[in-house]
């Protein structure tokens, strides 16, 4: 049975939201799905705050591209969920999308020649500098705005360890799928959607600008995937915490 309070599945971008997503649809849960920036941290939707706050019941699960902190203008407890990535993946996932999608934002420009250290380096998007930091965090997404600081490292880790009952990882991802099962309480499909073939190649160079950028979010996975039993370890969030 679902829990009365909402589970917020932040879903980081290219780290299977899109199977985690289906998978939750197919299960039957009261699940309310945000993809159009109605939960941007700064300047929420206030058409979306209205409605949700007329809802007569609210739902199970809502899921979508949003960051750490949205509980406090939803008016619920602060009671989360998301799967990691290994960040130089993520990353070069994201590159091959946006030159796979014809309508993709940047794929123009990358189509026309832009490698990745290029499309790293451009600052176009936040989702190429430590974006997990920041969406774990709650750091207003601003692109253009390179975020290296490490207090954002530990207040994402520290938001990981006491406000996310479920993190799970891509590399494990049945197991994790299972963990997300016990704290939504309905059996999940574990099929993988969407998994895009690994056809680009990378220069060493590209790579350590990926690296560079992205150095907060690598030290977070690291520790997150500790093995279990060390403070961060992730897979041990999957235990529900409610106080």
């Amino acid at each position: 049975m679902i829990p009365d309070v909402p589970l917020l599945f932040c879903h980081l971008p290219k780290s299977a939201g899109t199977s985690v997503r289906q998978a939750l649809q197919s299960a039957g849960p009261d699940l309310l799905e945000v993809y159009g920036g109605e939960l941007r941290l700064g300047r929420p939707d206030a058409g979306f705050l209205r409605r949700w706050s007329a809802r007569e019941a609210l739902p199970g699960v809502v899921i979508g591209h949003f960051s750490y902190g949205v509980h406090e203008f939803l008016g619920v407890p602060a009671r989360y969920a998301t799967f990691l990535r290994e960040p130089v993946e993520r990353v070069c996932s994201l590159y091959r999308h946006q030159l796979a999608d014809a309508v993709a934002p940047w794929h123009a420009s990358i189509a026309a020649g832009m490698t990745l250290g290029e499309f790293v380096d451009s600052g176009r998007t936040e989702q190429t500098n430590n974006h997990a930091c920041r969406m774990f965090a709650g750091v207003v997404p601003q692109a253009g705005v390179r975020v290296a600081d490490r207090e954002v490292l530990q207040r994402a880790l520290h938001n990981l360890r006491d406000h996310f009952v479920c993190v799970g990882f891509v590399e494990e991802f049945e197991a994790s799928m299972a963990a997300l099962e016990k704290v939504i309480g309905l059996p999940l499909p574990r099929s993988r959607l969407n998994v895009s073939p690994r056809t680009v190649a990378h220069s060493e160079g590209d790579l350590e600008i990926v690296r560079r950028d992205n150095a907060l979010d690598i030290e977070l996975y690291e520790r997150v995937r500790r093995p279990s039993g060390s403070l961060e370890s992730g897979l041990d969030r999957s235990t529900p915490a409610l106080e």
